[in-house]
């Protein structure tokens, strides 16, 4: 069972340090993402990595949709556009994180995709360039790329 702290030490495991101080911690790397995914200790491995997987494609969404909102937020280009995307751009990052995007990125802000909407989980091919991998195959890529694409820490005694 994982618990939200903030005060003393930490004496579990594995935890999750978040930016304002506080930590999520447990004895094992389940744990952890069971205080991320109500009822996570209770699925099967197949029901566990589907939610890992919806979990990992919420968060995609999110982020991307905060890196377009900074960069709506940004000084109009030498143009005087307020849209820096052109139209292939636009495509890659508004396609919902639960459907594959191909070809290759280099728009002005990072894509955020997870690598199970691609090869060898599916039939399609991983699209190339400026681009942001999100993997929620097993339970330490999933807290260890979450982390990497957030302002969390990942921390093992491991």
């Amino acid at each position: 069972m994982s618990t939200y702290t903030r005060d003393g030490q930490s004496t579990a495991p594995y935890r999750i340090e978040f930016p304002d101080g506080n930590r999520l911690e447990g004895e094992s790397v389940a744990d952890l993402i069971g205080g991320l995914i109500p009822g996570y200790e209770t699925l099967n491995d197949e029901q566990a990595l589907e939610a890992r997987v919806d979990h990992m494609e919420e968060h995609a969404d999110t982020l991307q949709s905060m890196l377009l909102l900074g960069l709506a937020a940004d000084q109009p280009d030498e143009s005087g556009s307020l849209d820096p995307l052109d139209e292939n751009d636009r495509l890659f990052l508004t396609t919902p994180k639960d459907q594959a995007v191909s070809g290759e990125y280099h728009g002005p802000i990072d894509l955020i995709l997870t690598t199970t909407q691609y090869k060898p989980y599916t039939d399609d091919e991983r699209p190339t360039g400026r681009i942001v991998w999100l993997d929620p195959e097993t339970e330490t890529s999933f807290l260890r790329t979450l982390a990497d694409s957030s302002d969390l820490t990942y921390v093992t005694a491991e």
